[in-house]
């Protein structure tokens, strides 16, 4: 089967470079700004009555707290690559979500469409005349 042959989409939007500055416009050996010391720190400590405390601290001896104690170490054991299950021969088929028991042409949405039961049969949908 032959597809249609598309031109190169990316998922990227673009505004960057296909690899790091530093490869696509070589290192800085000379500086790129005018090297400046940083300012001191003019901020000013506000002198508290009493250093921080948490509103809803957490307790203290929450370990010791459990009903066994500490729980000892068990180790990770490394179960390695995952393993394929065997194929079992006399297995139902999978269950296909979304897909009918059988296709009805036309479906029954559409059958039972009032539009269209009055446009089959005009007859029953007529208003009595008294």
């Amino acid at each position: 089967k032959k597809v249609q042959e598309t031109p190169f989409k990316g998922l990227d939007y673009g505004n960057r470079n296909f690899t790091t500055n530093e490869e696509t416009y070589g290192g800085f050996e000379q500086p790129t700004h005018i090297p400046r010391d940083p300012l001191p720190d003019k901020t000013v400590k506000y002198p508290h009555e009493s250093p921080f405390r948490p509103s809803n601290p957490s307790r203290r001896d929450a370990i010791g707290c459990l009903m066994g104690g500490i729980p000892e170490y068990i180790p990770d054991p490394g179960l390695g690559p995952p393993k394929r299950k065997p194929v079992d021969d006399n297995a139902p088929p999978a269950f296909k979500v979304g897909a009918p028991r059988q296709v009805c042409n036309p479906t029954p949405s559409v059958t039972t469409l009032t539009r269209n039961m009055r446009a089959e049969r005009p007859s029953s949908f007529m208003r009595p005349s008294l």
